[in-house]
């Protein structure tokens, strides 16, 4: 126990002289571990409020990240939307410029061939009135 006493006494800056059962010493023992306690309770604190700042730091970039994944997904998924619909309007535009196309298509054939029945009814219609006519003609020479 005296040994104890010698290495406090020493670590606090007293001498084995000083060392006795003294209110004076105890109280100067004591305010000494108090001041060191505090001591050791600001370092503490200090470390702890610079580990708080390095991982809020930390957790600012984290969160940044995410957030910059976050848009570069949803550009990507706003291109493949928009490339989707630009497909789709092209086939679109496909389809009804085929339709268009064969509409157009079956209109001019239905005139081709009206023509050409028209044509077949007025190249019977004249055959029938130049055969009429020269029966007439011979008609009339008898």
């Amino acid at each position: 126990m005296r040994i104890q006493q010698m290495r406090r006494g020493a670590r606090y800056g007293m001498s084995c002289d000083d060392i006795s059962p003294d209110v004076i010493t105890i109280s100067s023992w004591l305010s000494a571990d108090e001041a060191k306690r505090k001591r050791r309770c600001d370092v503490r604190f200090a470390l702890a409020l610079k580990i708080q700042q390095v991982l809020s730091r930390e957790l600012l970039f984290i969160s940044r990240s995410y957030l910059e994944i976050g848009r570069a997904k949803r550009c990507r998924l706003h291109k493949l939307i928009r490339q989707r619909f630009a497909i789709a309007l092209k086939i679109q535009r496909e389809d009804f410029a085929l339709l268009f196309h064969q509409s157009k298509d079956s209109v001019a054939r239905f005139q081709q061939k009206r023509k050409r029945s028209s044509s077949r009814h007025e190249s019977a219609g004249a055959k029938q009135l130049t055969i009429y006519e020269e029966l007439r003609e011979l008609d009339v020479n008898c």
